[in-house]
């Protein structure tokens, strides 16, 4: 790729990817807006299928309306397609993104009506979340899947009650420790680790790996657990994406970047 410099000269682009960590359960809408603002890449790459988009926007409208579902217990015992241990995971992460008033995902379709405001393209990078979950109950043992239950039941009952200082210090402990936290699932639940971050890790660094070509500047949101493992994918490709971690993001000290992009959302 080639383009110009100050005085005239042509001079070889290196197409650039940035891979942001994030949070489902943290309010990061406005520090996402000011990055976008501040490197206006030609993509914008989200965590998301069209289904996943599909009912954050539907959810955004509710609460735009005022309409909003309390997150409570009864939740769980409606009708669902979806398995009743992963509606009790839904419930415990809709439980701490309420701490911080948010819903679940809503970072990334900020990420979307972002690159929308300055004319970015939208890329839909993640797997389709059908699949996301019949992979997960392929992958799991009927042991592993008791352990889950029981670790569930516990994280069900310490959330349950609502208590704001333990939602915090669960939200603290994932904001200052996330390798950790993803380190002793994939050691408690390898099959759930497999399903739900490695092989989505690949999915979305195989969508990438594509963009990268027709796209000079990305930048992509997924969350924290995917960043180490798609970066390492695509690397083994050739590219060496620039990295901003959950932490630094939360912090606003984003480092500058390895291809000269000075970024600050201060």
């Amino acid at each position: 790729m080639i383009g110009a410099t100050s005085n005239g000269k042509l001079t070889e682009v290196l197409p650039v990817i940035t891979i942001v960590g994030t949070g489902h359960v943290f309010d990061l809408s406005d520090k996402i807006y000011r990055l976008i603002h501040k490197i206006r890449p030609d993509l914008v790459a989200v965590e998301l299928d069209r289904s996943r988009l599909g009912m954050l926007q539907m959810e955004r409208r509710n609460r735009e309306k005022g309409i909003e579902t309390p997150v409570s217990i009864g939740m769980l015992l409606k009708p669902s397609p979806i398995p009743f241990r992963f509606r009790i995971i839904g419930y415990i992460q809709k439980k701490l993104a309420a701490a911080n008033n948010v819903f679940p995902g809503e970072e990334m379709l900020t990420g979307v009506e972002a690159g929308r405001s300055i004319g970015a393209k939208i890329a839909l990078i993640d797997r389709d979340i059908n699949k996301t979950l019949y992979s997960l109950n392929k992958a799991m043992t009927s042991r592993e899947k008791l352990r889950f239950y029981f670790a569930l039941f516990a994280g069900f009952t310490g959330l349950g009650g609502g208590k704001k200082e333990t939602i915090h210090s669960q939200i603290e402990r994932i904001s200052n420790d996330y390798d950790s936290v993803i380190e002793e699932i994939g050691k408690q639940f390898p099959g759930l680790k497999r399903a739900l971050i490695d092989e989505r890790d690949l999915n979305m660094a195989y969508a990438l790996t594509r963009l990268n070509d027709t796209y000079p500047t990305i930048i992509v949101f997924v969350g924290e657990a995917h960043v180490t493992g798609m970066k390492r994918l695509l690397e083994k490709k050739g590219i060496h994406p620039d990295i901003i971690h959950l932490s630094s993001f939360m912090n606003d000290a984003v480092p500058q970047a390895s291809h000269s992009i000075n970024v600050s959302v201060h």
